[in-house]
């Protein structure tokens, strides 16, 4: 006797789930959420891409990590790296040393890109940083695996003149941790 799993139907209220989850780890960053009841098996970057991201915005996909399939429920256009709203790649490959991301402009600041790493593991794993800022009592640890250290490089980089900058979401199959630029984070 075999069965079929079906994927669950991608919902309204699976999506307003999802943007509260993704609105939680960027109010209490290094807090790791689990989504997976609500992304009706595609990758929590999908869901934190469909959750924030509308036809309004735009995307770049650095390594090629989105299904074509998925573009549709982001409804985002797509744009060079440089100039887009949401930029997704794979934290194990090391950011190339010239990649630019839009930091905003200082009255605009809110343009500045968020860029969505997806990692082996957010939770769990050899990198550890250690997190301070708003949203964090005193400090905080978050533990990943599969992020390259240099990525955090290109974080300090970018966030270096507040309030410009870049908002890290970090992502494995199911979780999320997110790093808005004004939380400062060094690594262990």
């Amino acid at each position: 006797m075999t069965s079929l799993l079906l994927e669950p139907v991608w919902t309204a209220a699976a999506q307003a789930r999802l943007y509260r989850a993704v609105l939680a780890a960027h109010a209490f960053p290094g807090e790791v959420v689990d989504c997976r009841a609500w992304l009706g098996g595609r990758p929590a970057a999908v869901g934190v891409l469909a959750a924030l991201a509308d036809g309004a915005v735009t995307l770049a996909d650095l390594h090629g990590l989105l299904d074509p399939r998925d573009l549709g429920l982001i409804a985002a256009a797509m744009a060079p790296v440089s100039a887009a709203a949401f930029v997704v790649a794979s934290g194990a490959t090391a950011p190339s040393e010239d990649l630019r991301l839009e930091k905003g402009e200082i009255l605009a600041p809110e343009r500045g890109a968020t860029l969505i790493l997806v990692c082996q593991a957010v939770g769990e794993g050899a990198l550890r940083l250690a997190l301070s800022g708003p949203g964090i009592d005193g400090s905080a640890r978050l533990a990943v695996a599969g992020l390259d250290p240099a990525w955090m490089a290109l974080r300090a980089t970018h966030n270096r003149r507040p309030p410009l900058g870049i908002d890290l979401v970090l992502c494995d199959g199911a979780r999320v941790a997110a790093l808005p630029r004004t939380t400062a984070v060094e690594v262990l």
